[in-house]
């Protein structure tokens, strides 16, 4: 595979998402802190129960880790050392961009499961983007590595790639706390209903 193409097949790919969807988990920037407190306090308001506090923590950390060697990469590629460059790929930067997004369809997986039978209708769009878009970052993923083997990769082009990869897991995460929103709204309607029953039959 021409490394170019390969590049811009996945930009390609990364692009067909919604580009409305507003990024959920901060990057490792000096204006992101606030956005990552912000963060925290939703998952605090959000999470009902130890393990899903745990398991947003865990993508989060995961996503420090894939970050950080994506810099890796992009450093040895400036200095001049396409060889380390090239192991950093394949020992750090491969293995970590699995894992993170291993950890968002553990996430997308536990809240499907949180919304359960009854919500399966009114959720049903979201978690069918939610997918689709988990599909596209795969393939983004099986692009890069297939353009990393190739001599000529320039640093520019697989940067761009990830920071495609990197779009497409935050729109991820924005979809799954769209489904937990609904799912939220969907509970308050039932108890309205239930209160509303109630009242029907006294006063028959």
């Amino acid at each position: 595979m021409h490394t170019t193409s390969g590049v811009q097949r996945a930009a390609a790919i990364a692009r067909s998402s919604d580009p409305s969807l507003v990024a959920y988990f901060a990057g490792a920037t000096a204006s992101s802190v606030a956005r990552t407190t912000e963060l925290q306090k939703l998952i605090e308001q959000h999470m009902n129960l130890p393990d899903e506090v745990a398991l947003f923590e865990k993508v989060g950390n995961l996503r420090k880790d894939y970050l950080a060697a994506r810099q890796t990469v992009g450093d040895l590629k400036k200095s001049g050392d396409a060889e380390g460059a090239s192991k950093a790929f394949a020992e750090q930067f491969e293995p970590r961009s699995t894992a993170y997004l291993a950890g968002v369809r553990e996430l997308v997986d536990s809240q499907q499961k949180q919304s359960g039978t009854k919500l399966v209708h009114e959720a049903g769009s979201t978690m069918g983007e939610i997918v689709a878009s988990v599909q596209r970052v795969t393939d983004i993923i099986g692009e890069i590595s297939a353009a990393a083997h190739e001599q000529s990769m320039g640093l520019g082009a697989v940067n761009g790639a990830v920071n495609e990869l990197d779009q497409m897991t935050q729109q991820n995460a924005a979809l799954v706390e769209e489904s937990s929103a609904a799912a939220e709204s969907l509970k308050d309607q039932a108890v309205k209903l239930s209160g509303a029953v109630g009242t029907f039959r006294l006063g028959a």
